[in-house]
């Protein structure tokens, strides 16, 4: 499957979260990491030995896998200090055999090993669904076995949320926050992309897109950032910082007890 929309944002998204990890390795560098071989991951000299920082991200509503290939291929290319994880996660199987897909193809072996096999994922505004948390078994359609929410171990130091909160509903947004706020290590990261109103409006075209997604679904629309501020701060993240992005996008980005 292709995403043209995800393959025109993923520079300048990748842009701010390049300097999201930045900011969450350097602080990280106090903590300490258990040593692993550098030869285990880039195939070195197997003599020398490095200490590796183990990096987790969860990517939310992950769709064609477009973002998870090239993100997981920036953190390894970039950061090579970095023991890359990355769990895709999507509640819908089309998009979730994308990204399967995609990691196959992939032609960096480091790649392919760094991205976990996706999770069908649904939020409410419980977080993850409790009887979905505790489901056993997943299959796809055609009887593939899938990943379950189960193989979501851990603390995550960055959770990505791309364009989900304006197509869903606020519930989904609410358990978003309480999933980042469960899950994210201290002053790990929520990065969210996407169209926002400011104090009730927005230019032209974003007001006109809210418009035809009401239509869609009374229960999408484009959320005013306060609100998400509000709602992130209820759940124990502060907003760190706003950048502005093409296509009268926005991206906010949230630390979990930052201060």
């Amino acid at each position: 499957m292709d995403s043209p929309s995800a393959e025109r944002n993923k520079e300048a998204i990748w842009s701010v979260l390049s300097a999201v990890v930045r900011t969450s390795t350097i602080s990280s560098t106090t903590t300490d990491y258990g040593k692993k071989a550098n030869s285990d991951k880039k195939g070195g000299d197997t003599n020398k030995k490095d200490e590796l920082i183990p990096y987790k991200v969860l990517e939310i509503a992950a769709g064609t896998g477009v973002h998870t290939h090239y993100f997981t291929s920036q953190l390894i290319n970039n950061y090579e200090r970095l023991d890359v994880s990355w769990y895709p996660t999507d509640p819908n199987e089309l998009c979730r055999r994308s990204i399967q897909d995609r990691t196959r193809n992939a032609s960096s072996e480091f790649v392919r090993a760094s991205i976990k096999p996706a999770v069908a994922l649904t939020l409410n505004d419980d977080g993850i669904l409790e009887e979905v948390t505790r489901g056993s078994e997943y299959s796809s359609e055609d009887g593939e076995a899938e990943a379950s929410p189960q193989d979501l171990i851990g603390e995550f130091d960055l959770i990505t949320c791309i364009n989900m909160i304006h197509i869903s509903p606020w519930e989904a947004t609410v358990g978003l926050m309480k999933v980042a706020s469960t899950y994210l290590t201290e002053n790990g990261a929520l990065y969210c992309y996407g169209p926002y109103k400011v104090e009730g409006t927005a230019v032209q075209s974003n007001m006109n897109f809210d418009v035809s997604l009401k239509a869609r679904d009374p229960s999408w629309g484009v959320r005013n950032v306060e609100d998400i501020i509000e709602l992130a701060r209820m759940n124990g993240l502060s907003l760190d910082r706003t950048v502005e992005m093409p296509a009268n996008n926005l991206s906010l980005i949230f630390r979990k007890n930052l201060g």
